[in-house]
């Protein structure tokens, strides 16, 4: 959740951004509700595909995707409107598809007995990760462009594919 709740509570200023340098500005109400509304797709379909080639594969899709998103975010500002758009439309589809999918991994590993108590701390230590990284891209915003902080966003990606890689190596 290092990069979700972060690219949600900044899409709007983002696109603010990107009309303060494009020719053809976009509609920031419109196109935040698009992208922030995309997650649904990510979670619809990776709850499906998820029943074929399992939660860990799609959580690492997700999060590999995202975490590309974060690294290639410099340059989404410099990228004709169709692109910008199309990019931050994935973005908003992968950013969020892991999430319901680590909650399953969590499910189904956890102790029976403590599934809910897993849970909540998973969903606690999640949400507490997000306020600092919102805190720490809008301190990181005060020092540098806009177009430059969201790569800062990669570690979160990273260190979630490191812990996903060995669960995969685990289950073959």
């Amino acid at each position: 959740m290092w990069e979700l709740y972060t690219l949600w509570a900044f899409i709007p200023y983002i696109l603010s951004f990107y009309n303060s340098r494009a020719h053809e500005p976009v509609n920031v109400p419109l196109w935040s509700f698009n992208i922030i509304a995309a997650g649904v797709v990510g979670c619809v379909a990776g709850g499906y595909i998820s029943q074929r080639i399992s939660s860990s594969r799609v959580a690492f899709f997700a999060l590999f995707t995202s975490g590309l998103c974060c690294l290639c975010s410099f340059a989404v500002f410099h990228l004709p409107h169709v692109i910008f758009l199309s990019t931050l439309i994935l973005w908003g589809v992968t950013v969020v598809a892991d999430s319901p999918q680590f909650s399953t991994l969590v499910a189904q590993t956890a102790t029976p007995e403590y599934k809910g108590t897993a849970l909540t701390i998973v969903t606690c230590i999640g949400f507490a990760i997000t306020i600092v990284s919102i805190q720490f891209i809008e301190y990181m915003e005060s020092w540098a462009k806009i177009d430059s902080v969201f790569v800062l966003l990669a570690p979160g990606p990273v260190i979630g594919l490191l812990f996903l890689f060995r669960l995969l190596k685990h289950k073959k």
